[in-house]
C-alpha cells in the first residue's frame, strides 16, 4: 500500500526523465521538503524522428542517449552553478503508453453487518485485484514482446465509499480497494540502466507508470474532486484513466496520437512532418479543426476516442470532470477533438480542468518546459518530502 508519512532533512536532487511515444523530457530538480513545491535545476525535451513504425523502441533509445549527452552537459553545468555540493542520488522515470501499461482494478467485501478491516482483509482484496488482473493480461493480450512489472501497488483503501490512510482497525460495511500493476518494456529497462550506470551510478533509478505518477499528483491539485477523468496524448496512444470515489477504478489506451495524426495528414496531402507541425503550431488556437488539411484526420480521432470512451462508459457514467495532458504545440487541437468526442459520446459539455496553470505556474515560473515535466517534479516531490511509497 502507498503511504505518506512526515520527512525533514536536507534537499534531494534528481533527474527526471518522462518517456513518451513522441519525445523524451529530462529535468533536474532540487526537492526540499521544508518547501511545498520543487525546484526545476535545468529542463530539456528531445523528440522522437517521426517513422512508419509506431512501436520502433530504437527511435526511444536515439532519444534517450541524446538526451543522456545533453543531461551530462548542460544539465550537470547548470546544477553545479545552483549548489556546487550537489549529488544526484534519484531518477524518476515516468513511462506513458505505449511504453507502459497501467491495469488498475477496484475489488470492494461487503456485509450487511458492520466489521472490523484487518491486514488480513486488505491482503485478500489486493490478491483478488491482482487475480482479476492477470486474467484481463491474459484474455485481452494488451501488448506483445517481453513487459517487466515496475510497480504493483494498492493505491487507496475505502471504507463505506471514504478514502483512509489508516484503514486497519477501522469499522465499516463495505470496504473497498485500489489495486495496480504498472508494466515497461524490457528493453527500455535495460536501456535507462545503461544510463543510469554511465551517469550516475550512484542514483538509485526508480520507474513508475506516467498514468500512476499523474493519479497522485492530481489528488493533491484538486483535493475537493473525487471523480475525474485522465486523457493523456502522447505521439502514439490516447490514454484514459477514470477515477471514481478517490479511487484508479479502470483505464483503456486507444493506439492513436499526436505522431499517428501527423502520419495520416502526411499520407493525404504528401506534404513532410515539418509542414504539418508548423500548421499545428501556429493555427492551434485559430480554429484548427477546420482546416480542410486535417479535416479526415480530425473526423477519424474524434470517432476513435468516442468509441474508446462508450466502451468506458458501457457499466458507468464517465465523470464530467477532465483533465487532459498533451505535448506541445498539440495541447489545443487535442483537447478541442477529445471536448468534441466526449460532447457527442455523454451528450454533456466535458469540465476541461486547466491543470497546465497549476502545474507550470507554479513549478515553473518561466513556462519553459512542458506539463508532463511539470508533473513529474510534483511527484518526485511528494516521494522526497512526504516519504516514499512503501509497496506492501
Amino acid at each position: 500500500m502507498f503511504h505518506f508519512g512526515s520527512r525533514q532533512g536536507s534537499p534531494a536532487y534528481g533527474v527526471i526523465l518522462d518517456i513518451g511515444s513522441g519525445s523524451i523530457g529530462a529535468a533536474i530538480v532540487e526537492s526540499n521538503p521544508e518547501q511545498t513545491l520543487p525546484t526545476l535545476i535545468y529542463g530539456n525535451q528531445t523528440s522522437l524522428r517521426i517513422s512508419a513504425e509506431a512501436h520502433d523502441i530504437r527511435r526511444v533509445r536515439e532519444a534517450l542517449l541524446a538526451t543522456a549527452l545533453t543531461l551530462s552537459q548542460e544539465g550537470l553545468a547548470a546544477l553545479r552553478n545552483h549548489n556546487p555540493r550537489a549529488k544526484i542520488t534519484r531518477i524518476l522515470v515516468t513511462c506513458g503508453s505505449p511504453w507502459s501499461y497501467t491495469i488498475a482494478r477496484n475489488v470492494s467485501y461487503e456485509n450487511d453487518e458492520p466489521f472490523k478491516v484487518t491486514k488480513n482483509l486488505i491482503h485478500d482484496l489486493a490478491e483478488t485485484a491482482e487475480e482479476e488482473i492477470r486474467t484481463h493480461i491474459q484474455e485481452s493480450a494488451p501488448f506483445s514482446g517481453d513487459f517487466t512489472v515496475v510497480e504493483r501497488a494498492t493505491t487507496d483503501v475505502a471504507i463505506n465509499d471514504y478514502v483512509v490512510n489508516e484503514p486497519v482497525g477501522k469499522t465499516g460495511t463495505i470496504c473497498s480497494l485500489s489495486h495496480m500493476i504498472g508494466l515497461v518494456p524490457k528493453e527500455l529497462l535495460e536501456a535507462l540502466r545503461e544510463v543510469k550506470d554511465k551517469l550516475f551510478p550512484e542514483a538509485e533509478l526508480a520507474v513508475h507508470t506516467y498514468l500512476l505518477a499523474t493519479y497522485c499528483v492530481l489528488r493533491d491539485l484538486y483535493p475537493h474532486t473525487h471523480a475525474f477523468t485522465i486523457i493523456d496524448v502522447s505521439g502514439e496512444a490516447t490514454e484514459f484513466g477514470v477515477v471514481e470515489n478517490n479511487l484508479l477504478s479502470e483505464n483503456k489506451s486507444l493506439s492513436q496520437g499526436s505522431s499517428t495524426f501527423i502520419r495520416g495528414v502526411m499520407d493525404e496531402t504528401g506534404s513532410p512532418a515539418s509542414d504539418i507541425e508548423t500548421l499545428i503550431a501556429t493555427e492551434g488556437k485559430n480554429h484548427i479543426t477546420e482546416r480542410a488539411e486535417l479535416e479526415k484526420q480530425v473526423k477519424s480521432y474524434v470517432a476513435s476516442v468516442m468509441e474508446s470512451v462508450q466502451a468506458l462508459t458501457e457499466h458507468r457514467a464517465l465523470p464530467r470532470d477532465t483533465i487532459i495532458t498533451a505535448h506541445h504545440p498539440y495541447e489545443q487541437l487535442f483537447k478541442d477533438m477529445i471536448r468534441l468526442a466526449l460532447l457527442e459520446a455523454n451528450k454533456v459539455e466535458p469540465n476541461i480542468l486547466a491543470v497546465e496553470q497549476n502545474l507550470l505556474h507554479e513549478v515553473l515560473p518561466h513556462g519553459t518546459y512542458s506539463t508532463h515535466i511539470a508533473l513529474s517534479a510534483r511527484f518526485f516531490h511528494k516521494l522526497h518530502s512526504c516519504g516514499e511509497l512503501e509497496n506492501e
